[in-house]
């Protein structure tokens, strides 16, 4: 059992190995647009994590919303999660440069006031959300050092793959 998992965890990351370099090579737009179809395709293939999903809203909006007003959302969201990863994979051959015109901030003279006087702050983003843009911006923005906190893969190359990805710009991980 051990030794099939650990295949299959090797067959993923090839495969994402493979996708993130196809996405490199497309304009960001169309990227995106490939993985909100393969998000949208996963929403009917991979049925168990469609079905928590339900039943998470099913938890949260009880009997607010319809089970097809549920479903819609659900696929959205995994539409969205898609995109989101592919844009990440995307933008990741991308000098930071290049990333920061895709990026507008608001609000960034509350944070700059709060480094001048040497405070810490703590950051909160939504949990659903472009993570790999964030890792890769948000040091170059702020010109100061940035951690994250984050949950280990359960794949072994991809969490490789990913914390090296996201500590490229100087970001600290705390697991």
């Amino acid at each position: 059992m051990e030794v099939a998992l650990r295949s299959m965890d090797r067959f993923v990351y090839f495969l994402y190995r493979v996708l993130a370099l196809i996405l490199a090579f497309l304009p960001l737009r169309r990227a995106i647009g490939v993985g909100r179809a393969v998000g949208s395709c996963a929403w009917f293939i991979c049925w168990p994590y469609r079905k928590l999903v339900e039943r998470n809203l099913r938890i949260a909006f009880g009997e607010q919303w319809s089970e097809s007003e549920r479903s819609k959302v659900g696929a959205e969201s995994f539409a969205r999660m898609a995109g989101n990863v592919a844009a990440g994979m995307h933008l990741s051959r991308l000098p930071v440069s290049e990333i920061l015109r895709f990026v507008e901030c608001e609000g960034l003279e509350h944070v700059r006031h709060q480094l001048a006087q040497k405070r810490g702050m703590v950051m909160v983003i939504s949990h659903m959300g472009n993570w790999e843009l964030l890792s890769r911006v948000f040091p170059a923005i702020l010109g100061c050092s940035c951690g994250t906190i984050f949950q280990k893969l359960s794949n072994p190359w991809m969490d490789a793959a990913v914390r090296t990805e996201r500590a490229k710009e100087g970001l600290l991980l705390f697991e």
